[in-house]
């Protein structure tokens, strides 16, 4: 059994990837006989895989035609934006008088890794600690499970992200700033700038996601 759960994770966490990296496209049908030729993975976890991701919204299966990537919806994205960004200016609020001297050594060390690697053109890990800059004012609150939810809500717009960083350019340089921005703000105790920075930081997507539904039309839906 235990065997069988992993490679159910296994399956899962692999086929996810390959929709997130834009190795299944969104709008594409897909053969599970495929996926587990390509993952040596046997049917069942394949199977269960499947419908785990269907349940997220990234696949979707018509009958009688098959299974296939779900589209990017936008209207899942705008509405992921606004409670990201009515949780997240609530969260920053909360976490300013929560933050230890400690805290803002630790977040400054997250801000200079991603300075590194910036200067060196490594995004995938620059993306990771982005999410981890933000998910660190919902540990210090005491709020990890509206995080964890936020995330699986965020889903269409982490698939937007990674098509942003494979096919777009990116205003790199703006993401970190307004990082240290957030920052400096709630070191100096002013609460409101930091809100509002966060607010124009998950707006920064806005040009980009026009842009992407124009040149990708087929993605989204």
């Amino acid at each position: 059994m235990a065997n069988l759960i992993s490679f159910q994770d296994e399956a899962y966490c692999a086929i996810k990837q390959m929709i997130l990296d834009f190795t299944l496209v969104p709008g594409e049908k897909i053969s599970r006989n495929q996926l587990q030729e390509q993952l040596g993975i046997s049917n069942t976890p394949v199977r269960e895989a499947t419908i785990r991701l269907q349940r997220e919204d990234l696949f979707q299966i018509i009958p009688q035609s098959g299974t296939y990537v779900a589209k990017i919806s936008l209207t899942k994205i705008e509405q992921a934006k606004f409670i990201r960004e009515t949780i997240g200016t609530l969260t920053l609020a909360r976490a300013q008088s929560w933050l230890t001297p400690t805290d803002y050594k630790e977040l400054h060390k997250i801000l200079q890794l991603q300075s590194i690697y910036l200067n060196s053109n490594d995004y995938a890990p620059f993306f990771q600690l982005d999410d981890q800059f933000h998910q660190y004012f919902y540990q210090v609150t005491a709020t990890t499970y509206t995080w964890d939810w936020i995330q699986t809500i965020s889903m269409p717009v982490n698939r937007f992200r990674y098509l942003r960083l494979k096919l777009m350019d990116l205003s790199w340089d703006e993401i970190l700033h307004q990082h240290q921005t957030i920052l400096n703000a709630l070191e100096q105790q002013q609460t409101e700038l930091a809100q509002q920075t966060l607010c124009e930081h998950i707006h920064l997507m806005d040009h980009d996601l026009f842009q992407a539904t124009h040149l990708f039309p087929r993605y989204f839906g």
